[in-house]
């Protein structure tokens, strides 16, 4: 499929790591993502689902907006990541 794909990887100072990626695609698309078994959460936030999970020592997110699959995942906290994507919408 045609499209952008976009990365970020931020590393902090005491070795958080965060990766943000953008894919875009010819239509509406989720791929997997890989996870726990437990520790799974779905929040809506502007109409779009957001969906939560725990893989290992990350925390991850992803949704669909549009053409637009958005992953955030890092070894931080799941409350930061939420806070992250709140702050996409100006929440």
């Amino acid at each position: 499929s045609k499209g952008v794909t976009f990365y970020a990887n931020y590393v902090g100072e005491n070795d958080e790591e965060l990766l943000i990626k953008v894919n875009e695609h010819d239509s509406a698309v989720q791929t997997r993502t890989e996870k726990d078994s437990e520790n799974t959460a779905v929040h809506r936030n502007s109409g779009i689902a957001h969906y939560f999970v725990s893989d290992l020592d990350l925390e991850k997110a992803s949704w669909v907006n549009g053409a637009l699959e958005c992953r955030i995942s890092g070894n931080v906290s799941r409350e930061d990541i939420k806070l992250i994507v709140e702050s996409i919408y100006g929440d």
